[in-house]
């Protein structure tokens, strides 16, 4: 699961072209240097996600948020005005001038020195924090953690979302402006979406399809009585369809889904010669 931060959940590709991904579009509003912010994301990682182990295994997460602090104050004890023996502990929220100017020292030093120097600081650097910046501010953060659930069909998935869905909407009720706009992802609802999109896909357009044939009907026969008779014969002709994809065991999938719809036009097309 990705918790996304600064990013608007906007798709700005181009509708009749697949291959036009569009381009991000930032919050402005998003602040990660500010004191309400720090404190928000580290009460989201260290609390809230901490008492959803129904639904998060975060223990690196956390681990990983943790030490980033605590690498950036190995570095910036000085900057910070904390005692050596003050750095193992992450000490939030920070000031927005410290922190700048704990990143200008961080460049520095890596910068002026050998990289070998600091293994310790980049093996810190968080693989399930990922910040997005464009050197001069961050823009956006990326919370990636681990499901923990095993998805074995439709309806295990639809549960497991409902409940990311919950817990999204109570802890963002109340949260800063840059977060509130926050939102969850993951490639294990791809599947998912298509296969909920198929359900509400084949109803809605069972419902237009239904209401095109009624139209064409009542022009080629021009009784409404005759219309709606064939629409019911229609409706019976749909019905014994999906009865025989229940019968042979088969799921809702595109093919089955475009034979449903198919159906309609086929019960039609002989009630219109009839």
């Amino acid at each position: 699961i990705f918790f996304v931060f600064g990013i608007r959940d906007k798709d700005t590709g181009r509708l009749f072209n697949p291959d036009d991904d569009g381009h991000l579009v930032y919050d402005e509003k998003f602040d990660f240097l500010s004191k309400e912010s720090q404190i928000w994301l580290n009460n989201f990682i260290n609390v809230s996600m901490r008492a959803r182990s129904d639904l998060f295994l975060a223990d690196e997460l956390i681990k990983e948020w943790n030490n980033y602090f605590v690498s950036i104050q190995t570095f910036c004890f000085d900057i910070m005005k904390l005692n050596t023996s003050e750095i193992n502990k992450p000490h939030i929220p920070y000031e927005r001038d410290v922190l700048v100017n704990c990143s200008k020292e961080i460049e520095r030093l890596l910068n002026d020195s050998d990289l070998s120097n600091f293994e310790g600081m980049i093996a810190s650097f968080p693989r399930r924090i990922i910040f997005m910046n464009d050197q001069t501010k961050i823009n956006g953060l990326l919370l990636r953690v681990p499901a923990n659930r095993t998805f074995i069909d439709y309806d295990t998935v639809q549960d497991y979302y409902l409940d990311i869905k919950k817990f999204h909407e109570d802890n963002f009720l109340n949260a800063t402006d840059g977060q509130r706009s926050g939102w969850f992802i993951s490639v294990a609802f791809a599947l998912y979406d298509l296969q909920y999109q198929l359900i509400t896909g084949t109803y809605s357009s069972l419902i237009a399809s239904m209401i095109i044939a009624l139209i064409i009907l009542l022009f080629t026969s021009g009784n409404i009585f005759i219309s709606f008779f064939a629409i019911a014969t229609i409706s019976f002709s749909i019905a014994d369809t999906i009865a025989i994809f229940v019968f042979m065991g088969w799921e809702l999938s595109i093919l089955e889904s475009v034979v449903i719809i198919m159906s309609v036009g086929l019960s039609v097309d002989f009630s219109c010669h009839y």
